[in-house]
């Protein structure tokens, strides 16, 4: 017996006539305002499936579409926004077109979604089939040959990111990359999440206003010693509660900046 249903969204928009006779797609144009109801629709179409306790929405990555069929952009920000919005719909990413993406900011990113979301967006990953989305942001599509190796070396390079350890990758696209620390896709959101709610218990509880921990910036390391001059510049946090109570912890430029 089925007792699991899901649906695909696929991003359309409300059109103004359809079927033989209608405006041919490729003369169709929407403006922005009516294109950014995509957004709406998705939420109504997300609160009726979560009331219905359906399991799963796909949405599909699609760009540049002002004929109005996929209008949908960005998945992964969409299903962190859904999530707030619902108990226990899961959101499918069907998909996020890898050559669109730099595979490490896609890792990134979804790791961000699942901790936001505790673990309700569903990754997945696409070729992508239309030369004007694929070919605008820099990558091939008419060359199928080429699509598909760059694809696969970003698929790699992915499940490479599912334990934390540095990427060493090959291909001519991505070497900069190598080396570069990345996030972990699953991380225990059990103890990331309790332990600064319990903190913050203890703080109130004496009375006192929590101070959030401040990295370390490269120049206030000139009083050091050399090996923890060249931690702190390697990227590593010098202060524990940085790192959950160890030595050093990875932390990214911008994460110091802002703090």
């Amino acid at each position: 017996m089925i007792s699991k249903f899901s649906t695909v969204y696929a991003g359309h928009v409300d059109l103004g006539d359809m079927g033989q006779m209608a405006t041919p797609a490729n003369e169709r144009r929407y403006s922005n305002e009516h294109l950014a109801s995509v957004f709406d629709k998705t939420e109504a179409i997300a609160r009726c499936m979560d009331e219905h306790e359906l399991q799963h929405l796909w949405l599909a990555e699609h760009h540049f579409q002002h004929e109005g069929y996929e209008c949908i952009p960005n998945i992964l920000m969409v299903a962190v926004h859904l999530a707030h919005l619902t108990t226990r719909l899961r959101i499918g990413c069907g998909f996020n077109i890898t050559p669109m993406w730099h595979p490490l900011r896609l890792a990134e990113d979804f790791a961000t979604a699942d901790i936001l979301t505790g673990g309700r967006v569903v990754f997945g990953v696409g070729r992508g089939y239309h030369s004007r989305e694929v070919e605008t942001f820099g990558s091939p599509m008419l060359d199928a040959e080429a699509n598909r190796a760059a694809f696969e070396e970003q698929v790699d390079i992915l499940m490479k990111c599912v334990p934390l350890r540095a990427v060493r990758a090959s291909g001519p696209a991505l070497h900069a990359a190598a080396g570069r620390p990345v996030p972990r896709l699953r991380a225990p959101r059990s103890d990331a999440r309790a332990a600064p709610a319990a903190a913050a218990r203890r703080v109130l509880a004496a009375g006192g206003e929590r101070q959030r921990p401040r990295a370390r910036l490269h120049d206030e390391t000139s009083h050091q010693g050399p090996d923890r001059r060249r931690r702190c510049d390697d990227g590593r946090a010098l202060d524990p509660r940085l790192s959950g109570g160890r030595r050093s912890a990875r932390v990214s430029a911008t994460s110091s900046a802002r703090d």
